[in-house]
């Protein structure tokens, strides 16, 4: 499992070294999280299944420090807002009342509390 705090993209060589050493500068404490929740990004034409994050501080905290370290490096500012979920599948072909349907008998799930002990 992974909770992707920004997407990257490509980057040069130099670029991905600053990017490295930058991270490995930031060493947060271990924190607990539970996830609450499935629904899918897509809209319409849903294309992805995810558990959502219930709202944590400590996980927040973690993904400002890596937005504000990617702006000094020259990364312009995330747009979106951070929306932390863990992707389950891609749901590519499946039509969006089918999707609704599935998650209205499965949509309340909710994982025990676990640490997180890494971030990449």
């Amino acid at each position: 499992m992974h909770i992707t705090l920004r997407f990257i993209g490509d980057v040069d060589g130099p670029t991905a070294d600053e990017i490295v050493s930058g991270l490995e500068r930031i060493r947060p404490a271990g924190f607990s999280l539970k996830l609450e929740g499935l629904d899918a990004f897509g809209g319409n034409k849903p294309r992805s299944l995810y558990a959502g994050v219930k709202g944590n501080g400590e996980l927040e905290a973690l993904q400002a420090s890596q937005e504000r370290l990617m702006q000094r490096i020259g990364f312009s500012p995330e747009k979106r807002k951070f929306a932390p979920h863990v992707t389950l599948a891609r749901v590519n072909g499946i039509g969006a009342h089918e999707l609704a349907s599935w998650l209205s008998m499965r949509g309340n799930y909710s994982s025990e509390s676990f640490d997180v002990t890494k971030f990449v």
